[in-house]
């Protein structure tokens, strides 16, 4: 199953939106353990489209691992320790990306020249710096407030199910229609 919140645009927007993932799973750590003997997956990442939550897996603890997630998304508090250790450890990546291997930089080069709104890894690397705590708090408040979704959920599913986690995860996290020009 898919999930995913409204377009971000701009490098300064996008390195908040990577930093918030980066929290939301800084904070599901201590599921990932028992979600992974359970034969369960899932990953909460961004991108310039939206933030992007993931989760496959056995569909009988399925929900159970979706309503967990969505819970620590809706909930999740920006804590100014946790927050530190992300942040650097996420502006030392962006810092050490031009050591990485070629094939890796030239995938998120043509990602960022075919993707409309997209920013190069310098330049949302270079608004890292200036993303505080308090800048994060508001921005996680803004970009839940918009939350509009998308879902895609295949497999082992009939329709009844599907719906019932689609309508979960919408009135978990107060999914709303966008106006026509978004």
């Amino acid at each position: 199953m898919w999930c995913r919140t409204p377009a971000i645009d701009g490098a300064a927007s996008q390195a908040k939106a990577r930093l918030v993932t980066d929290l939301i799973e800084d904070a599901l750590e201590e599921y990932s353990y028992d979600a992974k003997l359970a034969g369960l997956v899932y990953t909460v990442y961004s991108d310039v489209k939206g933030i992007y939550l993931y989760v496959s897996g056995y569909n009988d603890k399925l929900a159970v691992l979706l309503e967990e997630v969505l819970a620590t998304v809706r909930n999740f508090e920006v804590k100014d320790e946790r927050f530190a250790i992300v942040k650097e450890r996420l502006v030392r990546s962006y810092r050490n990306w031009e050591l990485s291997a070629p094939k890796r930089q030239i995938v998120n080069y043509m990602t960022w020249l075919t993707v409309d709104g997209g920013s190069s890894i310098e330049k949302i690397g270079a608004e890292l710096p200036a993303v505080t705590v308090e800048t994060i708090r508001s921005f996680k408040q803004e970009l839940l407030s918009q939350m509009h979704m998308e879902f895609l959920v295949h497999g082992n599913f009939c329709k009844e199910d599907a719906l019932k986690l689609t309508d979960l995860a919408s009135s978990m996290l107060n999914a709303r229609i966008l106006p026509p020009q978004q």
